[in-house]
């Protein structure tokens, strides 16, 4: 039976409880979920019903993970102490959450002896048994977020996945580090984006930053192993405020939409890879385009455009002649006044149903227009995903591998992690989220979703204003661990990004399997310390760019599936692509023609299988066996 505890400061308990945040534990590489679930005994799902007037709570087993399940509902006795400030604490949480699941966990601890758990509301209680029936609460136990940081139902999710999977993995660590950095050009002025773009059409991503001054183009010379800026050959002399890319018409090649800060203009790829003079596209935007979206509106290959503003979305839908034409989204017109300050549109499939829908995000909450058909939508809905305070940014990603598309956003006052329940209803769970919940920092202005260590778990990179950017990779199931050999400034890989960034991107750019990082620096005075002692300031000038190549070993080519949608096919996207291995979801991906494809690591050799449905189709999947190099799928490709 688990031996008595000795009770942790209460105070410390109480702040925990109270504030809602994770305990500042650091991964614990020796008590791993899969150590855990090694080591148990018994691991029960249980239903926890309101306490009694004696402080019991009855505890009915939904089911058995590990080891069997009782007949008679299990007793926890959150009062049996009338002294013990924790089970106070407990019984407080219990109270106000009646009927919530709690995972059961007893076996043994690191240290090899018995002990038992109780996990509820994203925390660890220490629990005392003399029966295996009646169960004492001795204290909140923070130290056991080092195991496993997250809600009670990821908990369970990874506890499943550590009994049933082959070979399952729960990382400690990124297990992997940045290749020697290059410094690849000075964009001078402010330089709003950084995109990656398949700019040939053949699987490899150019680098585009839109800047104010003059936009640029980057390409990987393979025998200078450099990414060389191609602007002038591409004949490319856009300066965008907004910018992005899509086959605008339909020829197989992808095009350039930008947003010079008074007028939209389309850019068009000729065939020898040149870039003609901007033609002015129809548009009624009263006021700044805060970004611009390509999006399937059932024009036969030719994509619509999603135009962000401050007040509604402006959707451009183009006609038989290629003409663009201004459509409204929302005849309901849902009222914005309460929501605040406008954020860039996201256009995803949120709730499931094959069809992209159109999330559009403010300070205080979002407006969300659910998908009927490509280019149709329903009346504004009010959803919960907020941005914050201040200059802020959100993306999209899949980080409890659940085939839902969730929303991170970073802003001026926090970090926000928008688990996505189903049927467009959010969460913040930034709270149970491991080390992301602290280690994260206010002043956020956007990020980018990636498969950094190529597991085939997504993890997150965030850009700050004023510090160095931070990438968290996930430990699965929507739990993150900082990736302290990936830090540029804990390893002094580029002191200057400790100013902030102005923009990053994430993807593979030379083409070896691996994804690489690209930073724009915002500049300014930084100050520093010699190993002297000496006080010293330098002027350190904005708009450089970094390549950071993700390192690869000398025994192979990274692993991976790449998924894409093809220029000038039959469906513009956005489309939600699924990957499964050894029956393991690993999550939903939001494809793009040319710029944003699916990316799905794997550590071993072994199949994946791909699973999506095109609006109005059938489902589809195929399996492909990875061995030893990426493999790519272009979806739909004529």
């Amino acid at each position: 039976m688990p031996a008595r505890t000795k009770s942790l400061f209460p105070a410390v308990a109480a702040l925990l409880l109270l504030t809602g945040t994770s305990a500042p534990a650091l991964i614990n590489p020796n008590f791993t979920p899969l150590d855990l679930m090694r080591d148990a005994e018994r691991v029960l799902v249980l239903k926890l019903g309101a306490p009694n007037k004696k402080g019991q709570v009855q505890a009915p087993t939904m089911r058995a993970i590990s080891g069997k399940a009782p007949a008679k509902p299990l007793v926890i006795d959150v009062a049996a102490d009338p002294d013990n400030e924790h089970a106070k604490l407990v019984l407080k949480m219990m109270a106000g959450r009646v009927g919530g699941q709690a995972v059961l966990v007893a076996g043994k601890n690191e240290r090899g002896e018995p002990a038992a758990w109780l996990h509820y509301g994203g925390r660890w209680v220490d629990l005392y048994t003399e029966d295996d029936k009646v169960y004492e609460v001795e204290q909140i136990n923070a130290q056991m977020e080092g195991t496993w940081a997250s809600s009670t139902d990821m908990l369970i999710r990874v506890l499943d996945y550590a009994k049933t999977a082959p070979n399952p993995i729960s990382p400690v660590n990124a297990g992997c580090a940045w290749g020697q950095r290059a410094k690849i050009g000075n964009v001078p002025g402010a330089v709003h984006d950084a995109q990656p773009v398949d700019l040939n059409g053949d699987g490899r991503f150019c680098l585009y930053l839109a800047a104010e001054t003059g936009d640029r183009l980057f390409r990987w010379n393979k025998k200078k192993a450099a990414l060389e800026d191609v602007t002038a050959a591409r004949k490319l002399k856009t300066r965008s405020r907004a910018a992005a890319w899509a086959d605008l018409n339909a020829d197989g090649r992808i095009d350039l939409a930008s947003w010079n800060g008074k007028s939209l203009v389309l850019v068009l790829q000729g065939k020898d890879g040149s870039f003609a003079a901007g033609q002015p596209a129809a548009a009624g935007l009263d006021g700044p385009c805060l970004g611009i979206n390509p999006l399937d509106v059932g024009a036969k290959g030719r994509p619509g455009l999603l135009l962000s503003t401050k007040a509604r979305p402006i959707l451009l839908v183009p006609g038989k002649d290629g003409a663009l034409s201004a459509t409204p989204l929302d005849p309901g017109k849902a009222p914005l006044a309460p929501l605040g300050a406008s954020g860039r549109c996201l256009v995803a499939d949120f709730d499931g149903d094959h069809i992209a829908d159109v999330l559009q995000p403010f300070k205080a909450g979002s407006l969300l227009y659910a998908g009927t058909a490509p280019g149709r939508f329903r009346p504004a809905v009010r959803c919960a995903v907020a941005l914050g305070v201040g200059a802020a940014g959100a993306f999209v990603g899949d980080y409890d591998g659940n085939g839902l598309l969730d929303v991170f956003a970073g802003a001026e006052d926090s970090c926000r992690l928008w688990h996505n329940t189903g049927k467009l209803r959010f969460t913040d769970m930034l709270p149970r989220s491991g080390e992301l919940a602290y280690i994260s920092k206010g002043g956020g202005t956007g990020g980018v979703t990636c498969d950094i260590n190529n597991d085939g778990r997504q993890d997150v990179l965030i850009v700050y204003s004023g510090r160095s950017p931070h990438l968290f990779f996930n430990r699965g199931f929507r739990s993150f661990g900082h990736a302290h050999k990936l830090d540029l400034e804990e390893r002094g890989l580029l002191t200057a990004a400790t100013l902030g960034l102005q923009t990053a991107a994430v993807a593979d750019f030379n083409g070896d399997g691996a994804q690489d990082l690209v930073v724009v620096l915002k500049g300014g005075q930084l100050k520093y310390t010699t190993p002297e002692g000496e006080e010293k300031t330098e002027t350190i000038k904005g708009g450089q760019v970094w390549l950071f190549p993700r390192e690869v070993v000398a025994m192979g080519s990274p692993m991976c599936v790449r998924v894409a949608l093809p220029l000038g096919g039959p469906y513009a996207g956005p489309l939600t692509v699924t990957a499964w291995a050894d029956k393991t979801c690993l999550g939903a991906w939001n494809v793009m023609p040319g710029t944003g494809e699916a990316f799905f690591g794997k550590r071993e050799p072994g199949e994946i299988t791909l699973r999506w449905q095109l609006p109005g189709g059938k489902p589809q999947e195929k399996t492909f066996t990875v061995e030893d190099e990426p493999v790519r799928l272009v979806v739909g490709k004529r």
